[in-house]
């Protein structure tokens, strides 16, 4: 049983693709098809190529097919978007602030002021 994932590098989208190291009742344990294990249960026990992935579970770092684990890759980089969009947001506003810093004044470090929280019963 064979199972893909697809990311990317820079522009370029890979299909990464993986071996059944071993099936559990709740799923399967997986290593990278490139990897040709002696004793594998051995050999992967600590590294990071084995992975592990459930059965019923909606997200899976690895998919069963093609298909699905292009589906996958599409959810994950709309799911980035927004991520990446209010990044570049507070990047823009901090040069903003930079472009008005006066450096021949004494040194200051801007923060934003937080509200007090008074706890006490009285």
């Amino acid at each position: 049983m064979k199972f893909y994932r697809y990311y990317n590098q820079g522009i370029d989208v890979v299909l990464e693709k993986f071996k059944l190291l071993k099936e559990t009742p709740a799923g399967y344990w997986i290593i990278p098809e490139y990897q040709d294990p002696v004793e594998p249960l051995v050999m992967f026990k600590d590294t990071w190529y084995r992975k592990w992935i459930s059965k019923t579970s909606r997200k899976r770092f690895a998919y069963p097919t093609k298909e699905e684990a292009l589906d996958s890759f599409k959810m994950r980089k709309k799911r980035q978007i927004p991520i990446l969009e209010r990044q570049l947001d507070c990047v823009k506003e901090a040069l903003k602030v930079a472009e008005n810093i006066d450096t021949t004044l004494e040194e200051r470090v801007w923060t934003v002021k937080k509200p007090s929280l008074d706890f006490s019963l009285d």
